[in-house]
Parts: structure tokens; sequence; C-alpha cells
């Protein structure tokens, strides 16, 4: 998914830089939608077992349309 993630080279802190990628849904790889789908799992479970409930397995989407993604 080519996400880079790196220590601020200026201070020491916990704090990291994050590299921005732009990308219809459908460019993505199988490995790629399996990590979206763990990470909105994740973020939406705590609010609801019905609202994580459209990630399960790999499936990183939530409804019909192609989507852009914004990956952080």
């Amino acid at each position: 998914m080519n996400i880079a993630v790196s220590p601020s080279a200026e201070e020491p802190s916990a704090r990291t830089q994050v590299q921005w990628s732009l990308r219809w849904e459908s460019e993505l790889q199988l490995a790629d939608h399996a990590e979206l789908a763990d990470f909105f799992r994740k973020s939406y479970g705590p609010t609801g077992a019905f609202n994580a409930q459209p990630f399960e397995g790999i499936r990183s989407w939530a409804g019909a349309r192609p989507e852009m993604r914004v990956i952080g």
C-alpha cells in the first residue's frame, strides 16, 4: 500500500510524519483491502458491532459504489 511512516528528523518525539495516498479502491491489492478492513473493524467496532459488520473478512467498503480512498 506504500504507507511510509518515519520519525521527524528535526526533533525526537512520539509523532510521526504521515505520507498520504489518494487511490480508487479498484486500484488496491487484496492485501490492501485486508489491511483497511482490519483498520475499519477496529475503528468502528467500539461504536457497536453493527457498525463494524460491513468490514468482516477482507471487505474494506461499506457501500456498492466505487470510492476514492485517502490513506495515511
